[in-house]
């Protein structure tokens, strides 16, 4: 502490760095928590995809109308689904229900299926919606998000490329082993 207050210059340096750490951190900190918030609901479900197509005025309206019907069907489904489910759960309480669990199991894949063939109809209406400069960029959306699993990790069966090593060879070992 002696040397910085024999060098004055030195010591307002160390405090005026001290002092834009502390900032820097704290916006940081700050900028990291916005990013990390998502719309939720399904008015901020689509922001996405409107603000990376560049939607005009009518587009955005369109897009609107395909977004509610779409939820509003999938909902039914999942309705469907759960009631389904909690059916074919309350099965586990009477004896010789098998023939029941099959036909409910088979029940809930259709709607499981109906729920696919929705979500596939709704993108393709969105696609047909779009102008072809907006096809191009809504193809490599939907292919990105494709390739990742709904939890948004890394489709099975698939290994990230080992750091700083050659493809297909493993790393070397750590710590001497």
């Amino acid at each position: 502490m002696d040397f910085i207050r024999r060098n004055k210059l030195l010591g307002s340096a160390v405090i005026i760095l001290v002092i834009f750490n502390a900032t820097l951190l704290v916006f940081l900190w700050l900028g990291r928590l916005d990013n990390n918030r998502e719309i939720k609901g399904p008015e901020g479900k689509g922001k996405f995809l409107e603000e990376s197509l560049n939607f005009s005025p009518e587009q955005v309206k369109k897009f609107e109308l395909l977004k509610k019907e779409h939820f509003r069907l999938i909902d039914q489904y999942q309705r469907e689904f759960n009631d389904a489910r909690r059916e074919l759960h309350g099965l586990l309480k009477q004896e010789n229900s098998s023939q029941k669990a099959k036909v409910l199991s088979a029940k809930m894949g259709e709607i499981q299926s109906n729920i696919e063939y929705a979500t596939f109809n709704h993108f393709a209406s969105i696609r047909a919606m779009c102008t072809p400069e907006q096809q191009g960029t809504f193809d490599k959306i939907i292919s990105e998000v494709l390739r990742k699993e709904p939890s948004g990790q890394r489709p099975q069966g698939t290994r990230p490329p080992v750091p700083g090593g050659p493809e297909g060879k493993k790393p070397p070992p750590r710590g001497g082993r």
